[in-house]
């Protein structure tokens, strides 16, 4: 995303419109108690945001994934040009 190699990060995206609950048995993850969150299920409390809470909180908390100032100022200098990177990409394919 920064388009100058420096520094490594990403983006969620979730429309909040998968229905989680329709496949219960392929994501148990979001669809059962979590007991690490008090029992917590997610589909259950947080409805269409379900995905991205979990993600947010389980990834922040357990593995410390949040940007360090630099990194975070760096993709941003990235950020501010990728609009006009990206016809330059699409023509390229």
């Amino acid at each position: 995303m920064d388009a100058h190699a420096t520094a490594v990060g990403g983006v969620i995206v979730d429309s909040g419109n998968f229905a989680w609950d329709k496949y219960k048995d392929k994501f148990p993850g979001l669809t059962t108690p979590d007991n690490s969150y008090h029992g917590l299920t997610y589909t259950d409390t947080f409805g269409k945001g379900a995905y991205i809470t979990k993600a947010t909180v389980q990834l922040m908390w357990n593995l410390g994934s949040i940007q360090s100032p630099q990194n975070a100022f760096l993709l941003n200098i990235g950020l501010e040009t990728l609009h006009l990177r990206c016809p330059v990409i699409a023509r390229m394919r």
